[in-house]
């Protein structure tokens, strides 16, 4: 996905409705008062905190699990809200908004260190604390399996063994059976298809419960 940081941070910001599509979601922005009264909630762009000095120190980098994300858990009961977003990411902006897909609004977390987005949080449209989908672009982030955005598909697939190519509505991954980790690919953006071994991982994604 070339320049899919800029893209989503310009369109975050500067635009009032913007179709964005990622690993298969295709939602526009909402921000019409009397939609988010109906939904109960408001945007919101958060101004960084002051980051501990230790945050980002070479034995703090957090890693992407299956169960969570750094200290911070994901899947089954756990919960998640602004709050919280904010005690896992100091020293980074985020915005809270509201998108939609198939008309069901969801609220979701843009977290963005320094110019680029970072990490990307979805909810579910059913419950705004349960995540739905967590990405993370940031490629000096790893998942336990070593493997990181920007590393070759032939890497990650020596990384980690068991990966398979699937497709979901023009997105491509790698996925492993009975993960809830899974690989973004970058878009094709040479048409060379047969060479799909030198491709990069665009994004980890954390893939977590039905919409």
């Amino acid at each position: 996905m070339k320049g899919v940081e800029s893209r989503w941070l310009f369109g975050l910001l500067f635009l009032s409705v913007l179709e964005l599509t990622s690993c298969g979601l295709s939602y526009r922005k909402v921000e019409s008062g009397e939609e988010l009264s109906k939904a109960g909630m408001k945007p919101g762009l958060y101004e960084p905190e002051p980051i501990r000095p230790d945050f980002f120190g070479k034995s703090n980098k957090p890693k992407l699990k299956e169960d969570g994300y750094g200290e911070m858990p994901l899947g089954g009961a756990n919960r998640l809200d602004l709050a919280e977003v904010k005690n896992y990411f100091p020293g980074t902006t985020i915005i809270e908004n509201i998108g939609q897909e198939d008309g069901r609004p969801f609220k979701y977390y843009d977290i963005i260190k320094g110019t680029a987005g970072s990490v990307f949080i979805r909810m579910s449209s059913k419950n705004d604390k349960k995540v739905n989908r967590l990405f993370i672009f940031d490629k000096g982030v790893a998942d336990v399996y070593g493997v990181k955005p920007g590393m070759t598909v032939k890497s990650a697939q020596r990384k980690r063994k068991g990966l398979s190519l699937v497709q979901d509505s023009g997105e491509q991954f790698l996925v492993a059976k009975r993960s809830k980790i899974l690989y973004l690919i970058e878009e094709n953006t040479e048409n060379n298809s047969d060479d799909l071994k030198n491709r990069r991982i665009a994004a980890l994604v954390w893939n977590g419960s039905s919409k």
